[in-house]
């Protein structure tokens, strides 16, 4: 940061000085003090990143930084604060700080127009800082102006030169509730703006209130950055890694097969700058921060989790390596990583790209992705509402000034329409390093009917054998089958409803696993587990999904057998997947029959099943194309946080504990719950919930009614009727599974 704008904005912190007699928090800071941390938060910012805001955007913040917390001064909040009764009319600060901002300032510095844009993006940040309903704005209520004359004026006028008066006309706000009548829909840059504004207040008021001294950790460690500790790795770099080293400061799209190291790509594309790594699956997030994070990987401590189960890793880290860190800098630790100030996260995209539903409390995550990197891993596996979503958030990442970067083994004709009709082919370069690859790995069979269970268990008698079903049910019923044929070679199970501390054994036991033998899952392997199996039995699904699978067999090696080792059958288990496209995926499939499959193979083949052509009249590619004009039409606060996470309910789960673990196990989860809500201290509350959290899994909201998820008192956690196996895991409804016994 420039020496001039920091004493210009000291000057500006300085005009009027807040006395000790407003306080500012439950804690006894006074107003003053948090006022001046918040600023200095934002001016540390500035010295890491002095490029990244625009001048007008930096003026913008700092005056958010400086007057979103002026409503405190009112009568009530500060009663509140020294007698701790709440008074009968409660006033959110919020709403009255916008009436300290002066329109008059910003028409004469910058004219009428853009004048008042700013300050209205301003006002609007500060007015909704807080996600709250505003009882304002109500049709026909004419209690704010009369609010602000009985309880904020007074005490306002002790710090304001000139007479105190309403600065806020409520129409000013960019936007309000629906309710409220209609307004104009800001444009883009406009929302942009105030994003950019209320997600910095946001982050900078967040890092205050924790005592915090700074939003963003340093990115280099031990003066390295992620891309130095990758070089240090590769001697020499492949194609497509080489591409992304040439290109960081470009958005590209980079198109490489399964075990070419899109991984490393990615992160020497990130290079020195802060990063966010996205993923299809919780599960593929954790197995890549553990890549880059552990001292086996890349050993890049500055690295970060953004999902629920990254404080149960932080403490199992710090036990594993027997470190002195307390539960209680652990927690912190992982406080930061909420507040995004690591400078690589690793999360799953539902975590970071809900912006673009434009609902009140998501302005921080597209703030900081304007000057981080995003890498986007194996785009074509989400659904279309999702697909749209990212799009569309993709390009409001790109007019705010962040970068984006799009890796996968498979791109069709589709979606790189679908890109360029969002985001604009002049904002981005493609490379396909695909085609350059001249392994050649597989070799299919593809048949009709169910899995040939004679086959499977005569070649798991010397290979190691992969079998993938498209849902839990059939998985485990496969598992059963073959463990009635053998139980010596079928080795395992894996899908997605185990229990936390169960599956985490599974994981380890078949990425570990070198015998000969079977392993049956569910889609969970898709694009999360670094497996490689001799021979690979599939049902058949879309034809991205199934490429995906071939991924998980001869992953780095060239076949050279004439027998195949994929084997595709078609069951007609295929209810997850989009009718048409999947029809399409097995009508494509049969010309490669028996053949040898090269990569430039499987792109003709993704291609010829997501011909544009062909399917633009079908009904998939019309609801994609429908779910891109609803998220470009959205008006802000049409949705709220909690409806924008149901329509992420697809790859956002509720926890649960199935019924026959909390019957088994009562005494000891009972004993969580109690250590959770009636102790006083902190760290056995954390060890109490970790050890909770062992006793569950993840859910699909669809999975399932949702009136028969039972809330378990104290917690935030359900129970719901079913019954649990180590073994096979968890089947909803049922008090026990038939046939255990084989």
């Amino acid at each position: 940061m420039k020496v001039d704008e920091i004493v210009y904005f000291k000057q500006l912190s300085e005009e009027e000085i807040l006395t000790h007699e407003f306080l500012g928090k439950s804690n006894g800071e006074f107003l003053e003090q948090h006022t001046n941390h918040v600023i200095q938060n934002f001016i540390e910012f500035l010295k890491q990143y002095p490029d990244k805001l625009s001048d007008i955007e930096k003026e913008l913040i700092f005056l958010a930084c400086k007057y979103h917390d002026y409503g405190k001064v009112n009568t009530q909040f500060q009663k509140y604060m020294k007698t701790k009764k709440k008074p009968l009319k409660w006033l959110q600060h919020g709403f009255f700080s916008s009436c300290f901002i002066n329109k008059k300032y910003f028409l004469e510095k910058y004219g009428q127009k853009k004048g008042k844009e700013y300050y209205s993006a301003l006002v609007t940040a500060i007015f909704y800082h807080h996600t709250r309903e505003c009882p304002y704005l109500i049709p026909l209520c004419n209690d704010f102006e009369e609010d602000f004359e009985t309880y904020v004026k007074e005490n306002g006028q002790k710090f304001i030169k000139e007479e105190m008066r309403n600065n806020l006309n409520l129409i000013s706000l960019l936007f309000h509730y629906p309710s409220y009548g209609t307004v104009s829909q800001p444009s883009l840059e406009t929302w942009i703006l105030y994003s950019k504004i209320k997600g910095m207040l946001n982050r900078c008021d967040y890092a205050a209130s924790a005592k915090e001294n700074t939003i963003e950790e340093e990115i280099l460690e031990n003066g390295k950055s992620i891309a130095d500790l990758v070089l240090e790795h590769y001697s020499t770099l492949r194609k497509s890694q080489q591409f992304a080293l040439n290109h960081q400061k470009e958005n590209i799209v980079l198109i490489a097969p399964t075990g070419s190291g899109k991984t490393e790509a990615a992160l020497l594309w990130i290079g020195k700058e802060k990063g966010f790594y996205t993923l299809p699956l919780k599960v593929a997030s954790t197995a890549i921060y553990h890549r880059i994070k552990d001292e086996k990987g890349y050993n890049y401590s500055k690295t970060s989790l953004l999902h629920s189960d990254a404080l149960d890793l932080l403490i199992d880290a710090s036990e594993k390596q027997q470190t002195d860190n307390t539960i209680t800098n652990i927690y912190e630790d992982y406080q930061r990583m909420k507040r995004l100030s690591y400078p690589l996260t690793i999360c799953t995209i539902d975590q970071i790209f809900k912006f673009p539903f434009k609902s009140l409390g998501q302005e921080q995550f597209l703030a900081t992705l304007s000057y981080s990197k995003v890498v986007i891993d194996e785009i074509q596996m989400y659904s279309s509402r999702i697909l749209a979503c990212l799009l569309v958030g993709l390009s409001m990442l790109v007019k705010a000034g962040g970068k984006f970067m799009i890796i996968t083994a498979t791109f069709p004709e589709l979606f790189a329409h679908l890109l360029k009709k969002v985001v604009g082919e002049e904002n981005y370069l493609i490379e396909n390093c695909a085609i350059e690859d001249t392994l050649l790995r597989h070799k299919i069979s593809f048949q009709k009917g169910n899995f040939d269970y004679e086959k499977i268990m005569e070649s798991a008698k010397n290979k190691k054998i992969l079998v993938i079903c498209n849902s839990i049910s059939v998985a485990i019923m496969v598992y059963k089958e073959l463990k009635k044929l053998n139980s010596d070679l079928t080795k395992g199970l894996l899908h997605s409803h185990f229990i936390k501390k169960d599956r985490n054994l599974l994981e380890k036991q078949i990425l570990k696993f070198e015998e000969n033998g079977i392993w049956v899952t569910s889609p969970i392997v898709e694009a999360s587990l670094d497996i490689d199996f001799d021979e690979l039995h599939t049902e058949m699904c879309s034809a991205d999904s199934l490429l995906q699978r071939f991924g998980r067999c001869y992953r780095k090696r060239t076949y050279e057998k004439e027998n195949p080792n994929i084997y595709i059958y078609e069951t007609g288990n295929a209810y997850i997947y989009d009718g048409e496209i999947y029809k399409r995926s097995i009508e494509k499939l049969i010309p490669y029959q028996g053949k040898l499959l090269s990569e430039y193979d499987k792109i003709c083949y993704l291609n010829e099943v997501y011909c544009l052509s062909e399917i633009k009249d079908t009904k998939y590619y019309k609801e994609i194309n429908q779910d891109i004009q609803m998220m470009r039409d959205i008006y802000p606060m049409k949705y709220k946080k909690e409806e924008v996470d149901d329509l992420f309910r697809e790859i956002s789960n509720v926890s649960i504990i199935p019924d026959s673990i909390l019957i088994e196990n009562d005494l000891e989860i009972q004993s969580c719950i109690n250590t959770i809500n009636q102790t006083e201290d902190f760290e056995k509350k954390l060890l109490a919930k970790k050890e909770l959290l062992k006793y569950t899994l993840s859910i699909r909201y669809h999975y399932g009614n949702k009136k028969e998820f039972q809330e378990i008192s104290g917690t935030d956690l359900y129970r719901l009727k079913g019954y649990y196996d180590s073994e096979l895991g968890f089947i909803e409804g049922e008090e026990k599974f038939e046939d255990r016994n084989f």
